[in-house]
């Protein structure tokens, strides 16, 4: 049997057993069960009615008892952490001695880990030892491995030893560096930004900090010499940067002219600063206009919990006459279809719209500004704490799950909390 030890878990199934309801083939009670760590499959379990054990597996058959559960000074979660930790550096340590005995019973050279090329360290170990990566996952890690291929080719046939920090410094220097037409001197292809580089990195810095922890490399190659991790972007401001008064009106004038749906999307994330994953999870009947909310279903939000967007009476009236206009045409007026949709089927059963990428694109350049969508929920997080000077209603507006998370967000978007108090409806009607 197996599962993902933890001592609760453990202790349940020990309690089955103590009341004789864990049965062998012959349908007679058992005096002690044997469970697998799904996380860690070196790692067993052996349930006896007065104690709980944990062992590693060893070479021949034979296992390493770690410890028993409830004896240790440590939490019981910690201490179930640290046998698993424990489990799995004894597993890689054994298969390093086979790897050696097969390299001298064969005579050949032995290649030690760090030695290996990127590409093939990631098969032979990374995806292999990494907890939360189980072998039934092989479309995950193919997944991952043709991501990092794509990013980093010029890392994955270098030696892990081999890869330094003027290498990452190169690749930051010139991936996704921006294309102009030498002729027509415009603009061919956008460059990439510090913080879709960043997203990029974030798993190639997880595989060398695996191999630092199995000791296949002495220490991370993307560290400075003070033990730093390399920084991408050098101002906060850069991270996020509200719309500005001119900007805002020249976005509305821009609205005005195109799609409804379009309008409505950019509005309503200015007007309530819902994630856009939230305002595209949003069906017709998560609307509650006699209490003028809507439902934030946890799928579709950040921290995977229900919540509710409050609007006002403008924004209310602003959704009513979308609902409308968007039935029109439809045969059927269906309460569970998504507000805003995409329109590769039919009115009553189109797909929900999963990106706005491509309208916000062309909406911005019209409108003559560079900020990204998300900028939106930045402009009504400084306007709301603005017009309440009160974190903890801007931090419940937000979504947020802690009130720390709401100050680093405000000092990130640089809010003045010297600027007058506005009226978000007189900015958005």
């Amino acid at each position: 049997m197996a599962m993902i030890f933890t001592p609760k878990g453990l202790r349940q199934a020990q309690a089955k057993l103590l009341q004789g309801n864990v049965l062998n083939k012959n349908g007679s009670a058992v005096s002690r069960i044997e469970l697998t760590d799904e996380k860690e499959p070196s790692l067993t379990a052996v349930i006896g009615k007065r104690s709980i054990t944990l062992y590693s597996k060893a070479t021949r058959g034979k296992r390493i008892q770690l410890g028993k559960l409830g004896e240790s000074d440590m939490d019981d979660r910690k201490w179930v952490s640290k046998v698993r930790e424990q489990a799995f550096q004894n597993r890689i340590a054994i298969k390093n001695a086979k790897r050696e005995n097969r390299a001298i019973l064969s005579n050949s050279t032995l290649v030690t880990p760090g030695e290996l090329p990127l590409i093939d360290y990631l098969d032979e170990y990374y995806y292999k030892g990494i907890f939360n990566s189980r072998k039934a996952k092989p479309q995950k890690n193919s997944k991952s491995q043709k991501a990092m291929r794509s990013h980093f080719g010029s890392f994955m046939h270098k030696k892990l030893v081999e890869v330094t920090l003027q290498d990452f410094d190169h690749w930051k220097e010139n991936y996704g560096k921006p294309v102009i037409d030498s002729f027509a001197g415009t603009l061919t292809k956008p460059g990439v930004k510090d913080v879709t580089k960043e997203r990029y990195f974030k798993p190639l810095d997880a595989v060398f900090n695996f191999a630092v922890r199995c000791g296949h490399i002495p220490r991370n190659p993307f560290l400075d010499q003070e033990g730093n991790k390399p920084t991408f972007i050098d101002d906060k401001e850069d991270a996020g940067r509200p719309l500005t008064r001119e900007e805002l009106e020249r976005l509305k004038v821009i609205l005005e002219s195109r799609h409804i749906r379009d309008r409505v999307f950019c509005l309503m994330s200015l007007a309530t600063g819902a994630r856009p994953c939230e305002l595209m999870g949003i069906s017709l009947n998560d609307i509650d206009f006699s209490r003028k909310r809507i439902l934030l279903r946890a799928a579709f939000t950040k921290t995977k919990k229900t919540r509710y967007l409050q609007i006002s009476d403008k924004t209310a009236d602003m959704l009513r006459d979308y609902i409308e206009v968007e039935n029109v045409d439809s045969i059927l007026y269906n309460s569970e279809r998504w507000l805003f949709r995409n329109y590769r089927k039919g009115p009553n059963y189109g797909q929900r719209m999963k990106e706005f990428r491509r309208p916000w694109n062309s909406i911005k350049s019209a409108a003559m500004i560079d900020n990204r969508l998300y900028d939106l929920r930045h402009t009504f997080a400084k306007e709301i704490y603005t017009q309440k000077k009160d974190i903890v209603i801007t931090s419940r507006a937000l979504g947020h799950s802690s009130i720390k998370t709401t100050e680093n967000y405000l000092s990130t978007i640089g809010v003045n909390l010297t600027e007058e108090i506005l009226n978000l409806d007189s900015l958005l009607y």
